[in-house]
């Protein structure tokens, strides 16, 4: 039973964790990777709870993760 139960834990988890990155275009991710450790560091990923965070500490995002995060939203795969 435990042996079943973990097969589907990692089946669940290999389809879920890549549908968690997909959430944040790649762009942001990767000029926003440093402000998420610095700032939401224990924000789980999923539900915009990420860009939640930024948001609330907009004042303390890097530039370039601003630009990242605008540029997003304006093209359309990232929403307001």
């Amino acid at each position: 039973m435990i042996l079943i139960l973990a097969a589907v834990a990692l089946v669940l988890g290999t389809a879920i964790l890549p549908a968690m990155a997909q959430e944040i275009p790649r762009a942001v991710e990767q000029a926003c990777r440093a402000d998420y450790e610095r700032l939401c560091r224990g924000t789980l990923p999923g539900g915009g709870r990420i860009m939640r965070c930024l948001a609330e500490r907009q004042a303390e995002v890097s530039q370039p993760c601003k630009a990242a995060i605008s540029q997003a939203q304006a093209d359309g795969s990232l929403p307001r």
